[in-house]
C-alpha cells in the first residue's frame, strides 16, 4: 500500500495547530511544541518515508554533542540540528545527558523541517546559553576536525 503524502505545507500547518492544544507553555508565555509530538506528526504524515539519523558528535565529563539528520529515500540531508547537554545541568542530565541531547538535537532536526509548531529554538534552550557559557570557560576547546560528518 503506497501512502499518499499530503503538501509540506499543510503538515506545517498541523505542527502549528497541535501547538495550540498540546504545546507546552514556556517561560515568556509561549506555547513550545514536544519533540514527542514533533515526531508524531513526522511519522503521521511522512511514515518511515524519512529518515532520523542521530550522530554522537563528542561526550565527556562536562558535556554531550549530538547531530541528527532527517533525510529522504535517496538519503539526501533535508534538515539537521544539533544539541548540547552539560552533564551537571539539572537533575536529568546527572543521569542521562546523552538521552536528552540526542532527543534535543531530533527535536532540532525536526524544527528545521518545519514542524516546530511556532518556537525554533526554544526559549529554554535560549535561557541555558547563559549556563553553558559559563561552563565552557572554565575548560579549553578541543579543535574541531575540518569535516566532523562523515
Amino acid at each position: 500500500m503506497e501512502q499518499t503524502i499530503k503538501p509540506h505545507k499543510e503538515i506545517m500547518a498541523e505542527a502549528d495547530s497541535m501547538t495550540a492544544t498540546a504545546g507546552v507553555r514556556q517561560k515568556g508565555g509561549k506555547k513550545y511544541l514536544e519533540v514527542k509530538h514533533r515526531i508524531t506528526i513526522l511519522r503521521r504524515n511522512y511514515a518511515l518515508a524519512l529518515g532520523i539519523d542521530t550522530t554522537l558528535l563528542e561526550a565527556n565529563d562536562k558535556y554531550v554533542r549530538v547531530i541528527t539528520k532527517i533525510t529522504d529515500p535517496e538519503g539526501r540531508i533535508l534538515a539537521s540540528g544539533m544539541a548540547e547537554e552539560m552533564r551537571d545541568q539539572g537533575p536529568v542530565n546527572k543521569t542521562s545527558a546523552l538521552e536528552n541531547c540526542e532527543s534535543s538535537s531530533i527535536g532540532r532536526a525536526i524544527a528545521a523541517l518545519g514542524l516546530h509548531g511556532g518556537e525554533y529554538p526554544s526559549y529554554d534552550e535560549m535561557d541555558a546559553v547563559g549556563r553553558k557559557t559559563e561552563i565552557q570557560k572554565q575548560e579549553t576547546p578541543k579543535p574541531m576536525p575540518d569535516d566532523p560528518i562523515p
